[in-house]
């Protein structure tokens, strides 16, 4: 008898549960003979899932990488393909990766769900999650800009994140004021570039300050930035 080399899957053997490689010796009845068989122990179906961290918080619009284990009904790692999807609809975009883990992008919904990752088997679907919650993240009014019109002042109101991103859809109440008096009280929405628009006419010296600013998924930090525009 020979020696060789053979793969079986993890287990039907007891002592064959271990992926990897390992060595049997065969001893025959009769004169001392003796063969040496290499065995290499292949994983098995995937029989369970795991996904890290098993919850995470981040801020609207921020990111969080997770991590899959598959493994065989013997603990040995598995390579599967992975089915993702976040609940409710709306919470964020998942991007997998070659590895078979996933990045989470929230999106703007301020809630808590569920990030999972499924795989087929041929012994039936399995299955993991992770608890994600998706809380405000902070924004602010990143300028104020003057033009001058035809009988008074053109203002840009800018909103950003805290990565100085645009943040669109965002409900302004602001004050103009006109060499320290109180000249309107408006409302303003910015668009898809993060600016609101407001117009007021008089000549001299115009002031704005916010009262309010909303936005799905930020909070606004209450301040607004120092700004002055004189015109005679």
């Amino acid at each position: 008898m020979g020696g060789g080399s053979t793969s079986v899957p993890a287990a039907p053997m007891a002592d064959a549960d271990m992926e990897g490689m390992d060595l049997i010796e065969i001893d025959a009845p009769g004169p001392a003979t003796s063969a040496t068989q290499a065995v290499t122990v292949t994983p098995g179906v995937p029989a369970r899932l795991a996904v890290s961290p098993t919850s995470a918080t981040l801020p609207a619009r921020g990111s969080r990488a997770f991590r899959t284990t598959a493994l065989d009904a013997f603990g040995n790692a598995v390579e599967t393909p992975l089915a993702w999807r976040a609940r409710p609809a709306g919470l964020g975009r998942i991007t997998p990766d070659e590895t078979g883990g996933a990045t989470f992008t929230a999106a703007r919904l301020v809630a808590s769900g569920t990030l999972s990752a499924s795989a087929a088997t041929r012994n039936g679907t399995i299955s993991a999650s992770a608890s994600v919650a998706v809380v405000p993240a902070p924004m602010r009014i990143g300028r104020v800009d003057y033009r001058r019109g035809a009988d008074g002042v053109r203002i840009v109101l800018s909103v950003v994140d805290a990565a100085r991103r645009p943040v669109s859809a965002t409900g302004l109440v602001a004050v103009v004021r006109l060499d320290g008096r109180r000249l309107l009280t408006t409302r303003a929405r910015t668009g898809a570039s993060g600016k609101a628009r407001l117009r007021a006419r008089g000549r001299g010296c115009f002031t704005v300050s916010v009262r309010r600013a909303t936005a799905a998924g930020f909070r606004w930090d209450g301040r607004t930035p120092a700004n002055r525009f004189c015109r005679s």
